[in-house]
């Protein structure tokens, strides 16, 4: 009954900079019922001035008795210019609990001064997609609407 237990979990965020562009971060919560710490992410990231960006976290959230199996999972983004205006993308969600990859994209981005143009793969354990996406910039903005 949530009534007899008036508490939520307290959420600890821990995050520091050890050199220039990095971000380390730590993230956990406390269960003050069950007395323990149930869930833990440990991620990075860093980013510089060219563009480059590259991130990864490590997540565990524990079975409890409103989730019904553990969740155990590495993701990682990568983000690079390669050649002119050219732009290499990849972002991947690895389950270990669930033996499977969640999700993979990769993606090869043309960026011109007003508009870009980006080839994708989306991957999911039950489809895989192809897609072609042609952004405009600043269509919508004096509109108000963020497209």
């Amino acid at each position: 009954n949530p009534s007899e237990e008036p508490f939520f979990l307290f959420f600890l965020k821990l995050g520091c900079a050890p050199v220039n562009h990095s971000r380390i971060t730590y993230k956990t919560a406390y269960d003050v019922y069950d007395d323990d710490f149930t869930t833990h992410t440990l991620g990075g990231t860093y980013r510089n001035s060219r563009g480059d960006v590259f991130g990864l976290d490590y997540s565990y959230k524990e079975k409890t008795s409103t989730m019904t199996s553990e969740i155990e999972q590495l993701n990682a983004i990568f983000r690079a210019p390669i050649v002119n205006s050219w732009i290499a993308g990849a972002e991947v969600q690895h389950s270990f609990s669930q033996e499977e990859t969640i999700k993979a994209n990769g993606s090869l981005t043309y960026q011109a001064p007003c508009w870009s143009l980006t080839f994708e793969t989306q991957y999911t354990p039950t489809d895989t997609a192809f897609v072609m996406l042609f952004n405009l910039a600043n269509i919508g903005i004096p509109l108000g609407v963020g497209l």
